[in-house]
């Protein structure tokens, strides 16, 4: 019994050694400092004052210690949250920069409809034509989506050489909209820029 106890201590003195030592250094002391007729030690003798003294100091200890690690994480918590608010923000200027420099490329009429279509809440903008857009307008970027919503039959009277030809010409009336991610992201560099380029 006496075996498993020893044992029971020496695991707990050393899983919390300094808590340990410090709590049996103040039994010590107060132990030696406290008269023979100390009312305590009259009361529950000088053994039972010291095991007192021992457990009080042992859990002022441990709370010390507690609150210690709780002020670390807190500020190591903070630390992160700095840390990862920065890399937010630096990700935040990169795409910016990026989205921006696209802008600045497009043309006066097509940044005009950019800002048609941000003004609007991102509202269709439709058009019946038969122009095709080069690669790099807006109109035909990855920034925008489209989709047919009708189709008109146009006839031609072909009167070239030799017998006149009736034909029929089909014009295409499409929609464009912003994408979702690309809309979100002009309102926001809108709202808190007032810009959606370099050079405005």
């Amino acid at each position: 019994m006496w075996e498993a106890l020893a044992s029971a201590v020496k695991v707990f003195a050393e899983k919390h050694l300094i808590p340990s030592v410090i709590s049996v250094a103040a039994s010590i002391c107060v132990i030696l400092a406290l008269q023979d007729d100390n009312w305590m030690i009259e009361k529950i003798g000088r053994w039972w004052v010291g095991v007192l003294v021992f457990c009080l100091a042992f859990i002022l200890v441990q709370l010390v210690i507690v609150i210690q690690k709780a002020i670390k994480k807190r500020r190591q918590t903070e630390k992160n949250q700095c840390f990862y608010q920065n890399q937010d923000i630096k990700r935040e200027t990169e795409a910016l920069e990026r989205l921006w420099s696209m802008v600045d490329e497009l043309s006066p009429s097509e940044k005009a409809l950019l800002h048609q279509f941000i003004d609007s809440g991102n509202a269709p903008y439709i058009e019946t034509t038969t122009t095709f857009y080069p690669s790099g307008h807006l109109l035909n970027s990855e920034m925008v989506v489209s989709t047919v919503v009708g189709t008109t039959h146009e006839p031609i009277n072909w009167s070239g050489k030799g017998v006149p030809i009736l034909s029929h010409f089909d014009r295409a009336t499409k929609q464009y909209k912003l994408t979702e991610y690309y809309y979100q992201i002009f309102k926001y560099s809108k709202e808190k820029y007032g810009r959606i380029s370099h050079f405005e």
